[in-house]
């Protein structure tokens, strides 16, 4: 199965602190969050979108990244999407290489938790895990993820890389 690590994307060194991929749905915080994510459509050009932005993170220097993920002190599990976007935005270079890929911090939060989730759910059906998926879960975005594994995978590869979470 795919393991998703702790850290799943730069941002998310700071606010998406992820448990394992099974446990990965649950630390989105609230059912208003669980909604929005589920909501939010994955795309070529959402995804396009989140390659940019990893390609703008991976362009910061190394201290800033160090320093984001130095200054995450408390444990960030179970945070809501506001909580999250506002934690990127406390770093400025971050929350601006964001911007310049188009996205906000929030769009940010969103769109990776909503890839993590489908990828996760892709992967227990795959494995033969999830028979059933749940009803807040997008069916669309699993399907979307199974079409497009290999860009998703390598996506996910390189987020992983540039929070050390490999």
């Amino acid at each position: 199965m795919l393991v998703l690590g702790r850290r799943f994307a730069v941002a998310s060194l700071l606010a998406l602190m992820v448990a394992p991929a099974a446990a990965a749905q649950q630390q989105a915080g609230s059912s208003a969050d669980m909604r929005e994510i589920s909501a939010y459509r994955l795309s070529m050009a959402g995804l396009g979108k989140l390659e940019k932005a990893v390609q703008k993170l991976e362009a910061l220097p190394a201290e800033a990244l160090a320093e984001a993920t130095a200054d995450d002190g408390a444990d960030s599990n179970g945070q809501t999407l506001t909580e999250m976007a506002a934690t990127i935005d406390r770093h400025p270079l971050i929350a601006n290489a964001l911007k310049g890929a188009g996205m906000s911090s929030r769009e940010y939060s969103v769109a990776t938790m909503a890839l993590l989730q489908a990828a996760t759910w892709a992967e227990m059906k795959k494995q033969g895990m999830a028979s059933q998926i749940p009803a807040d879960v997008s069916a669309a975005n699993i399907t979307f993820v199974e079409q497009h594994g290999a860009e998703i995978k390598a996506l996910i590869d390189r987020m992983k890389k540039l929070s050390g979470d490999q």
